[in-house]
């Protein structure tokens, strides 16, 4: 026997949304409110800084990243940026020798 689910109305599903964006921003804010917004030497951290730190503090880590942290980030990046690279190259040149192969079978 299968257990039907009693559908909501439009006005509990709204009120349900609106109390779970309530929360989420409640949320936020107090994630904000845990990083600072300028570093020692008193120069504003970017957009992208903040997510980032956002990010962390999410996962129960400092906000400010520790400078070896940084490095490893930036190395990831590189590695990642340099595999992308590599793999739009492979792409390129499989066309390339598709398009070979086709002009000698057909040509």
């Amino acid at each position: 026997p299968q257990i039907k689910k009693q559908k909501k109305s439009k006005e509990e599903r709204q009120k349900e949304r609106l109390l779970k964006k309530q929360q989420k921003a409640s949320s936020k804010e107090t994630l904000k409110s845990k990083i600072p917004t300028h570093d020692e030497h008193g120069i504003a951290y970017s957009k992208l800084q903040i997510r980032r730190m956002m990010k962390r503090v999410k996962q129960g880590l400092h906000p400010v990243p520790t400078p070896e942290e940084e490095r490893e980030r930036k190395k990831r990046e590189k590695e990642e940026k340099r595999q992308e690279e590599q793999e739009l190259a492979g792409l390129f040149f499989q066309r390339e020798d598709e398009r070979k192969r086709l002009k000698e079978e057909g040509g």
